[in-house]
């Protein structure tokens, strides 16, 4: 805040901004200003509901133009927010707009930036984002200031620049844990989280994610779980029963057990958030055979077996934790073009591996399963399956062994037919083969078990996975001097953990 703000607004009410609920507590109920007072209830209400109830939007409109008014419509916009009630954030909005006061003008506008990323109008938020951090930087205004790199990292992720999304979520970050400013600081790391897993490190996304839901209020706690559920972390029962609450335990249990039987529920609940529509487009697309969903190019690549690299949406969920099987396989079945997903729907038989875990054969079978009916070449099945191009005179002896013991794992659900120089599959039942070709590296199942269990040594982490102890040593030391984990001493034990360097974990006062 400015100055003239810092004037305006009650020491109670400055105190708590920066952690000092408990002052807050005791003191909003007797504040003599009405607008203050419906402030101090609405930032109570928003980090310990217990103590306060939401003030309703007509009585705040009847404490305007008060200063205090106006921040408690920017509290109770937020809320909406999170809990994806975006009539709500709207309601604020229009509220915020006929007041004409210069902060009332600046609350409406993050407002309406924070409502635009989530809609997925990035130009919007990101013109919104400019617009604020340059008056904000004009008028030394901390708070604000914060908040407009938040809508500026949020912006950046809506268009799709990951790189910029994960420079500014950080920058905002650090901005809020200096000024000790929890409300922003939570709603950083939220972003924050799904940038990470976003880049390709789900394990970091979900240590954020816990971290945050432990020490943020329960406004938070459907977006903390999202990012964990989608990191591969079982989440715990969602503490508010509001719209994403709600969404995030239908979709735990779809993807724990693989029933669809709530996704059209889910969808229509997620509709209004881009980022969190198409995660859930991703994961039911990854789950059902035949889910008639629109997704994107990346994730839509993945299902169909032209790459291999899990999409950002998918990323955590191959190897989830809640999964003893976690190797993502192909399907086929009569009459329908081979996809791949995360696990073997119901009513498939999932074909057992012919060696102890997936291998060769059953990428030489997946790679056939996938091609669809136009076929393949036997060069382009090689490079399908093996990764690398085909050379006759190295490779046929091997390949036509492998190629044999893949149309034995088959067996009688499929034929592969031989038409001139192109195999395609033809299936005679439903089906579904592991694709090893998709398995996570040994360095991801480390760093997901160092980020779930927190601190550990090799030994644990090797007992914890049942891979042997000489291979998880070489894992970590590799990770360690390339920076993904850090180790230290404990006695004469060597404890390994991961950490996000930019977050830590900001507790209420």
């Amino acid at each position: 805040m400015g100055a003239d703000e810092r004037d305006a607004a009650p020491e109670a009410y400055r105190a708590a901004l920066r952690g000092d609920l408990a002052g807050l507590v005791q003191a909003w109920a007797t504040l003599t200003d009405a607008g203050w007072r419906l402030a101090g209830q609405a930032l109570v209400a928003l980090g310990q509901p217990e103590r306060a109830p939401m003030p309703t939007l007509d009585a705040v409109t009847a404490a305007l133009p008060s200063r205090g008014a106006v921040e408690a419509l920017g509290s109770m916009g937020r809320a909406g927010l999170l809990a994806l009630d975006l009539d709500a954030v709207a309601g604020c909005e229009a509220r915020l707009a006929g007041v004409g006061t210069a902060a009332a003008s600046r609350l409406q506008r993050l407002l309406l930036g924070q409502r635009s990323a989530l809609t997925g109008d990035a130009a919007r938020a990101s013109g919104l984002a400019a617009e604020l951090q340059e008056e904000a930087r004009a008028g030394e205004h901390a708070v604000a200031l914060v908040e407009a790199a938040i809508l500026s990292a949020f912006a950046a992720m809506a268009a799709g620049d990951l790189t910029s999304a994960i420079q500014r979520a950080r920058l905002a970050s650090r901005m809020a844990q200096a000024e000790r400013l929890w409300l922003s600081h939570f709603t950083a790391s939220v972003i924050l989280a799904r940038l990470r897993r976003l880049g390709g490190r789900p394990h970091l996304a979900g240590l954020i994610a816990g971290a945050c839901r432990q020490a943020a209020p329960p406004a938070f706690d459907g977006w903390c779980a999202w990012e964990q559920l989608f990191a591969g972390v079982a989440p715990e029962p969602a503490r508010r029963a509001d719209r994403l609450g709600r969404a995030v335990d239908a979709a735990a249990r779809m993807l724990t057990t693989g029933s669809l039987d709530h996704a059209a529920a889910v969808t229509a609940a997620l509709a209004v958030s881009a980022p969190h529509a198409s995660d859930w487009a991703a994961a039911v697309a990854a789950t059902s055979s035949r889910a008639p969903v629109a997704v994107d190019a990346a994730t839509a690549a993945w299902l169909e077996g032209d790459v291999d690299e899990p999409p950002p949406a998918l990323m955590g969920l191959v190897a989830p934790e809640w999964s003893e099987d976690a190797t993502p396989v192909a399907v086929g079945a009569p009459g329908a073009r081979g996809r791949r997903v995360l696990a073997a729907p119901e009513g498939y038989a999932r074909l057992t591996p012919l060696g102890a875990r997936p291998a060769r054969p059953e990428a030489v079978a997946a790679a056939i399963v996938l091609a669809g009916p136009e076929g393949l070449s036997r060069e382009a099945w090689f490079e399908r399956a093996y990764g690398f191009a085909y050379r006759p005179r190295l490779h046929e002896a091997s390949f036509k062994v492998v190629r044999h013991q893949a149309r034995k794992l088959l067996g009688e659900h499929a034929t592969v037919l031989s038409e001139g120089e192109t195999r395609r599959l033809e299936a005679r039942a439903a089906f579904a083969v592991p694709d090893p070709r998709t398995r996570r590296p040994l360095s991801d199942v480390v760093l997901r078990t160092l980020a779930s269990a927190g601190e550990c040594s090799a030994r644990e982490v090797a007992e914890r996975l049942g891979v042997p102890l000489r291979t998880v040593q070489m894992a970590l030391r590799q990770m360690t001097e390339e920076g993904a984990c850090v180790a230290h001493k404990d006695g004469r034990r060597i404890a390994y953990a991961v950490e996000d360097t930019t977050f830590c974990a900001l507790t209420r006062a």
